[in-house]
């Protein structure tokens, strides 16, 4: 049961990432300075943001 929570909240996390990396490379379109700085603090308090697929702390594999 754990191990199925771990996953399920690792590729939700991963799939935040993806579309705040799109946000700010401005591939979904312009963004203002506001939508921008928005972005900027979701992207700085996602805790997993430098975190790929199969590099993970080694806190989340413990789970």
């Amino acid at each position: 049961m754990l191990s199925m929570f771990a996953h399920d909240l690792k590729n939700s996390l991963i799939t935040v990432g993806g579309f705040l990396s799109r946000l700010i490379s401005g591939k979904a379109g312009p963004l203002t300075e506001k939508q921008m700085n928005y972005v900027e603090l979701m992207k700085d308090k996602l805790i997993f943001w430098p975190y790929k697929k199969g590099n993970q702390p080694s806190f989340i594999a413990m789970l």
